[in-house]
C-alpha cells in the first residue's frame, strides 16, 4: 500500500515537473517581436521596448519601419507588440496594454522667416502642414482646420519639405525634432513656431496583437508597465535620453 502511495505521489510530482517544464519552455519560445522608427532605431522608443523585454524576461525582436507600417503589421501579426500609440486611435485589430506609460505632445514647427505661426492667435486654415497619420478621424480634422494636408512617413521629411517652402509647418515631439533637425543641420532654418496649441498631454501606451502567441502573456506585461511607471522607470528613461541628446549637442 505504502509502495502504491509512494509511487502516486512520486506520478503526481513528476507530472507537475513536466507542466512547469512545458510552460516554462514556451514562455522561453515567446518573443517580443517590435518595430521603431527606421530614423531612431536605438532611440527612446527602442528603450521602451528593451525594458519590458527585460522585465518580462523575454527576447526582443526590432524591425524598423515607418509609422502606418507598424501599425499595419500589428494589425496583421507581423509584429507582435508596438509602443509609441496615443489613447485616441481606435483599437481595430489590437489592444492597448495599460496603463498609459508617460503623456507627453508635440509642437509646430516653422521656417524661420515664414509668416505663419508668429503669434498666439494666428490662423491654421491659412497654412500647409505634414502629418505622418493615417488615420480617417484624424486627416479629417487635418482638413478641417488647415488649408492643405500632406502626409509623410517621417521625420526627415517633414523637415526637408519644410526646409525647401513645400510645406509652411509640422508637427511632432519636440526633442527628437530638434535632434533630428540639428543632425541635418538645419537648425538655424526650422524653429520652432511662436504658436503653439495649448499643450495637450496626451497617454501613450503599448499596443499588442489579441491574436499572437505573446498574448498570453498581457497580464505579466501590464504588470510590467504598471510597476515602471509607479517607479518612475519610463520617466527616468525619457530624462537620460533627452539628457544625452543634449549632451551630443554641446
Amino acid at each position: 500500500m505504502k509502495s502504491s502511495k509512494l509511487g502516486i505521489m512520486q506520478y503526481g510530482l513528476l507530472a507537475f515537473f513536466m507542466l512547469f517544464s512545458s510552460l516554462a519552455y514556451a514562455n522561453s519560445e515567446i518573443i517580443i517581436k517590435s518595430s521603431v522608427s527606421p530614423e531612431f532605431p536605438d532611440g527612446l522608443h527602442a528603450k521602451y521596448l528593451q525594458y519590458v523585454a527585460t522585465k518580462a524576461d523575454l527576447k526582443l525582436d526590432i524591425y524598423p519601419m515607418p509609422f502606418a507600417r507598424r501599425i499595419t503589421s500589428l494589425k496583421n501579426g507581423e509584429i507582435n507588440l508596438m509602443v509609441g500609440l496615443k489613447s485616441s486611435f481606435k483599437e481595430e485589430q489590437f489592444e492597448f496594454l495599460h496603463p498609459s506609460y508617460e503623456r507627453t505632445g508635440g509642437i509646430y514647427f516653422i521656417r524661420h522667416d515664414s509668416p505663419y505661426l508668429q503669434s498666439a492667435d494666428a490662423e491654421l486654415g491659412r497654412v500647409v502642414v505634414a502629418f505622418s497619420i493615417n488615420r480617417p478621424e484624424m486627416l479629417k480634422w487635418a482638413n478641417d482646420n488647415f488649408r492643405r494636408v500632406v502626409t509623410v512617413s517621417s521625420l526627415t521629411q517633414k523637415i526637408l519639405m519644410l526646409e525647401k517652402g513645400r510645406i509652411d509647418t509640422f508637427v511632432h515631439y519636440e526633442n527628437s525634432a530638434k535632434y533630428k533637425i540639428r543632425e541635418l543641420g538645419l537648425e538655424d532654418v526650422v524653429v520652432p513656431a511662436k504658436y503653439q496649441s495649448p499643450r495637450q498631454q496626451y497617454p501613450y501606451h503599448f499596443a499588442i496583437n489579441p491574436k499572437s502567441q505573446l498574448y498570453t502573456l498581457k497580464d505579466k506585461l501590464e504588470r510590467v508597465i504598471s510597476e515602471g511607471v509607479a517607479q518612475g522607470d519610463f520617466a527616468r528613461l525619457r530624462y537620460e535620453h533627452e539628457a544625452a541628446l543634449n549632451t551630443e549637442k554641446n
